[in-house]
This record gives C-alpha cells, sequence and structure tokens, in this order.
C-alpha cells in the first residue's frame, strides 16, 4: 500500500456494523500530517491611536487567526497571541517602544472552522506593533500593524512660516497636520509676511503619523493632548506687539471663515512659554 506523502491530508473511514443506518456510516476522521504553519492577517486599513477624534472603531482592528496546513485550515488548534512595540517609529526618536496596545485575548481555539477572530485596540501612540503567534508542532507567525492617524501632510518651512520646536530632536518630525490646517497656516503666515515682513513662527503641530505628542519622551499622558490627530498648532507669540498679535488672530478666523471663538483660538500669550494655540 502506497504511504501518503508528507503535507497530505489523510482520510481515514471508520468502519461501523452492517446494521448501522447508512447516514452513519460516512463519519469520517481526518487527520493533518504536516507541516502546519500559524497564519495572522488584519485588516485593510490603517488602524487610528485612540483618542484622536475618531469613533473608537476606528481604534480596534479585528485579527483572523489560523492553523494552516497544505490543504486549509485545521480546526481545533490552539494558539498563543503576543504584542510587541517597535522603537523608533511613529516620529519617537526616543528611548523606548511604541506602547503595544492590547489584545482581547492571548489564547484562541481555531474552533470547527479552523480560524477564530480576535480584537485588537491600539493605544494613544501612533507607531508599528508587530503580533505574533504559536501553536504546537506549527510555524509561527508575526503579522505587522501600522497604527496612525492617515492623510496628514507637513507644512513647509519656508520664508513666511518658520518651524521651531523645543523637542525636534526626539520628536524631529512634529509639523504635520491635516491637509486643510495646513494650507491655513501657510496663509496666515503669507499674510503675516506681508504685513510685517516677518514669518509666523510653527511650534509644535501633530507628528507624522499623529498620536500622542509626548514631550516627557518617556511615552506617558499628560500635556499637548490636542496634538494628536493633526488640528492644532502652536504659534510663539512673545515677539510680537500688541497691535501684531490682533493681526495674527484676526486673520486666522477670516481664514477659518469663524466667529472669535474660543474654539478655534486658545489664548495662551500669558504663559511661561507665550503663544496661541490654533484649533482647525
Amino acid at each position: 500500500m502506497r504511504r501518503p506523502g508528507h503535507g497530505a491530508l489523510v482520510r481515514h473511514r471508520r468502519l461501523v456494523h452492517p446494521e448501522v443506518p447508512r447516514g452513519h456510516q460516512q463519519a469520517e476522521q481526518y487527520v493533518h500530517a504536516g507541516p502546519l504553519e500559524v497564519r495572522i492577517v488584519g485588516a485593510e486599513g490603517a488602524i487610528r491611536p485612540q483618542a484622536t477624534g475618531w469613533k473608537i472603531k476606528y481604534s480596534e482592528l479585528p485579527l483572523s487567526v489560523g492553523v494552516f496546513s497544505s490543504r486549509g485550515a485545521v480546526p481545533n488548534r490552539t494558539v498563543a497571541l503576543g504584542l510587541a512595540g517597535q522603537p523608533n517609529e511613529g516620529g519617537h526618536l526616543h528611548a523606548g517602544s511604541t506602547p503595544k496596545g492590547t489584545l482581547a485575548t492571548t489564547s484562541v481555539s481555531t474552533g470547527a472552522t479552523g480560524t477564530a477572530t480576535v480584537k485588537y485596540t491600539a493605544s494613544i501612540f501612533a507607531g508599528k506593533v508587530t503580533v505574533s503567534g504559536t501553536s504546537d508542532n506549527a510555524a509561527s507567525a508575526t503579522e505587522n500593524m501600522n497604527v496612525e492617524v492617515p492623510g496628514l501632510t507637513q507644512l513647509d518651512s519656508t520664508a513666511a512660516v518658520m518651524w521651531i520646536g523645543r523637542v525636534m530632536n526626539a520628536h524631529p518630525y512634529s509639523h504635520w497636520g491635516v491637509p486643510g490646517m495646513v494650507t491655513q497656516l501657510e496663509a496666515t503666515g503669507t499674510a503675516m509676511h506681508a504685513e510685517y515682513g516677518i514669518p509666523l513662527q510653527v511650534n509644535d503641530m501633530s507628528l507624522q503619523y499623529g498620536g500622542k505628542f509626548d514631550l516627557s519622551k518617556t511615552f506617558s499622558d499628560g500635556s499637548h493632548a490636542e496634538h494628536r490627530a493633526g488640528k492644532s498648532a502652536d504659534i510663539r507669540t512673545n515677539h510680537l506687539n500688541a497691535k501684531q498679535l490682533k493681526f495674527l488672530r484676526s486673520t486666522w478666523m477670516d481664514l477659518a471663515g469663524a466667529v472669535e471663538s474660543d474654539h478655534t483660538v486658545h489664548d495662551e500669550t500669558g504663559t511661561t512659554s507665550p503663544h496661541y494655540h490654533f484649533r482647525y
């Protein structure tokens, strides 16, 4: 009798007594004869960091987990799952790794279908996270996930717009925003430069991929709470006189098409680091 080849799915027919009803004689048992491998597949689309102004579902991602042979998914297998954040990702060039977020469970059974779904929830930080899966006598698997606010663009440093920043070594890509915010800042800088011959000095906006902007450089929560989704910018004001401050504020408001309110400009000129906090 020819022996089954390596990796084949061996089918055994169970013999039963002739008097057993015919339907029961068709019972079969399947034995998977390796090689086996774990597979983890994430849904398409970016996973947003938490607290970036969108519904929580955008910070959650369903992961499909299974163990497969050459013939398909293998039922009733246990897969152990793990998470790890990667260093120097998401615009954070400082000590530590991207906070890894959470999985709904760290161990799943593939059940009768041979696959299971596990929910991944991102942290408040952008960056790269790796999910791993292991199962007995099977090759392990990893899946890299990019946690980011999609669609941000960089504000250019020009004669009319000047980059400044206290933490640019740790966060060198800190002048990013949604396209509308960037366009409005460029227009405000152009107006300021034309009127007074001085550039708009833009401090922190958002990091390249959004998420929490940790001034502490320790991946901790705290200040800069709004600098997550590309809709905030700090504008230095300590070099401006009262007339220039009024011009700057009114120009931003006029371009926004909004009435003057704290929803578009937050006045922090009386702080130890005088600035306007522009909101878009």
